[in-house]
């Protein structure tokens, strides 16, 4: 079977398109520019790390799955997603262009074998249904070698030190431990003690620096930044978003402005 061929328009184009759309909060989240296919090719001018990424584009509505109806092109979006599985090779990470689900790991961004692909899609497309969040575009991205410091969640997801960074018009504004004490709480974890990955030496701050400033260049506005470190020291730029729309540590006070 022929795959089916998508004409992907212009960011402008689609904007445009969706403040016609007759489903303003479904789209709420995209046009915040939240999207990785938006942020993702501004992201590689920077030359920071970025994990290899497939991205494809859908106009299904997956919502339609839901009431049990037939969905045509379903099967080509799946052997699409598939096939970029197979080249990236496995284990590989699976999200839309909003969310990955990855408090469910293993039933959702975490792809051991292509027989993990359908279930993995429809969980995801459950899941983003819930949020609001579109299903518009897939993503297909390469799984960062990392140490875990524990595994946590319903998912067993593997839990290793990340960095949850803001910049504001082309300045680093602040940088927080990803994981606050707070998303462990009654919630099933293999440890008692999370402190390990919610703190930086001199030098990992030095290293985010370094990472941060680079990134600054290629965005203005205010944007959250999330780096994920390698089981090699390396820091890896996983995630973007609008920094309005971010979970900013209670403390910070940047995170009232």
């Amino acid at each position: 079977m022929k795959k089916q061929k998508i004409i992907i328009p212009s960011f402008e184009e689609q904007m445009d398109a969706m403040e016609k759309a007759d489903t303003p909060i479904l789209w709420k989240w995209y046009k915040t520019q939240n999207c990785l296919s938006y942020w993702y090719s501004i992201l590689r001018e920077s030359e920071v790390l970025v994990p290899k990424t497939k991205i494809i584009h859908t106009d299904l509505q997956l919502i339609r799955l839901w009431d049990h109806k037939k969905l045509d092109g379903y099967g080509d979006l799946i052997r699409e997603i598939t096939e970029a599985a197979i080249e990236m090779g496995f284990p590989c990470f699976l999200r839309t262009g909003q969310t990955s689900g990855k408090h469910d790991w293993k039933s959702t961004c975490y792809l051991e074998s292509k027989d993990d692909v359908l279930s993995h899609v429809e969980q995801l497309a459950a899941f983003s249904d819930m949020v609001d969040l579109p299903t518009n575009v897939w993503v297909v991205r390469e799984l960062i070698k990392t140490a875990p410091a524990f595994t946590a969640f319903d998912g067993d997801m593997p839990i290793v030190k990340e960095a949850r960074c803001f910049i504001r018009d082309h300045k680093v504004q602040c940088i927080h431990p990803y994981w606050p004490s707070d998303a462990f709480k009654d919630q099933k974890c293999s440890t008692d003690n999370p402190e390990s990955v919610q703190s930086f030496s001199e030098f990992e701050l030095e290293e985010i620096n370094k990472v941060l400033r680079k990134v600054c260049r290629y965005f203005v506005g205010y944007w959250s930044v999330d780096l994920l470190l390698g089981d090699d020291g390396r820091w890896w730029c996983t995630d973007m978003a609008q920094g309005d729309d971010s979970y900013h540590w209670k403390p910070c006070l940047s995170g009232r402005v």
